[in-house]
């Protein structure tokens, strides 16, 4: 079954024999997970200017989740006539402790004055995992303001029509975007694409969702976890992949055929199961203890020089007995409060293990 770097190899249709597609959408949303600064350091504005540029692609991949696979995108796009042309510009990167906030958004200028912005997702910092579990108790999370801000400031500059997109927490800030933006630049959004990005809970109810809901496309894998989060909705489509687990989140896993997802009729029994036992954690722990409790385990790793999952399976024993050291030193009264949740959490999910096994459904994701 082939993916997006197959589709790559096999797509070199124009835009206007091919129009822009989902799988475009795919590609462009992890195509927002590269370092830009380097790119932009060295003049380059286009996919093309990349080209047999090996030293300088390595080092525009080497922070993101899989750097192999996207030096392999990076190097199709530059070659593929599809994409070489495709102009980036405007890129905008927050990284910000205070607040807690890890952003950053790209343009692409697609042909017949239309334009993608693609909001990029969870970089795998500390940073970037504590504002994804932000919103499971604030309504609104630094990084979504930055998306409207962004989608504003592109809107004012250019004219045309737009499609915005995103992975991960890029999906859920697209749609945030379109949801409150002005009517008029409502008008002027096409389609949003949210690829396995979280939902917003209960505001999916709400009469303004329901507005702009057409223009909403929502894709997550068939054992989606990250995408089940908070998402109140069934409306979206589930794509097939070739992962296990929880690496379904990787689009590079997505099956493609011809311009098109491969889709399937619902999610699996492991989504199912990790997306009720999530939202009977996120229903039962007030708001309150699930700020506290994650807000002290944030402080745990900015106290060590843990900064990334990278750095944490880096040296692992080491950086255990570090954790380890900081949790023995850590207030009584920190650790009761951790102890306490983590109790409930464990309750919780053994008790929804106990319901997927009975229901004899679970055979492994």
């Amino acid at each position: 079954m082939s993916n997006l770097l197959d589709y790559l190899q096999n797509v070199n249709q124009s835009w206007q024999k091919m129009p822009f597609n989902e799988v475009d959408a795919l590609i462009l949303a992890q195509a927002a997970y590269l370092a830009y600064r380097p790119l932009l350091k060295n003049h380059y504005h286009q996919f093309k200017d990349l080209k047999n540029q090996t030293a300088l692609i390595r080092k525009a991949v080497s922070t993101t989740w899989y750097p192999e696979e996207n030096q392999k995108l990076i190097t199709a796009l530059a070659q593929n006539q599809r994409f070489s042309e495709i102009q980036w510009s405007d890129f905008w990167e927050i990284n910000d402790h205070n607040t807690q906030q890890q952003f950053s958004a790209i343009t692409f200028k697609l042909p017949n004055n239309c334009y993608y912005l693609s909001f990029g997702g969870t970089d795998g910092t500390f940073l970037g995992i504590k504002e994804d579990l932000n919103m499971s108790f604030q309504k609104i999370v630094p990084s979504q303001r930055s998306g409207l801000k962004y989608f504003n400031r592109i809107s004012q500059k250019y004219s045309g029509e737009f499609y915005l997109g995103g992975h991960s927490k890029g999906g859920n800030v697209a749609i945030y975007s379109l949801l409150h933006a002005s009517l008029a630049d409502q008008v002027r959004i096409k389609k949003v694409f949210n690829f396995d990005g979280p939902g917003f809970g209960n505001d999916e109810k709400s009469l303004s969702y329901n507005q702009i809901k057409n223009k909403v496309n929502k894709f997550v894998p068939q054992s989606s976890v990250v995408g089940r989060l908070l998402e109140s909705r069934h409306d979206f489509m589930v794509v097939k992949s070739s992962g296990r687990g929880f690496h379904q989140h990787d689009l590079f896993t997505w099956q493609v055929e011809n311009h098109h997802l491969v889709t399937l009729p619902e999610t699996d029994a492991f989504s199912n199961y990790i997306s009720q036992t999530t939202s009977e954690v996120v229903a039962e722990i007030d708001d309150e203890n699930k700020e506290y409790y994650l807000d002290s385990l944030y402080d745990l790793f900015t106290a060590t020089d843990i900064a990334s999952v990278t750095d944490l399976k880096k040296n692992w024993l080491p950086n255990l007995i570090e954790l380890l050291k900081v949790i023995k030193d850590s207030d009584p009264q920190l650790r009761k409060s951790w102890l306490t949740t983590t109790k409930d959490m464990v309750i919780i999910s053994f008790k929804s293990t106990k319901i997927l096994f009975k229901k004899n459904k679970y055979r492994g994701p």
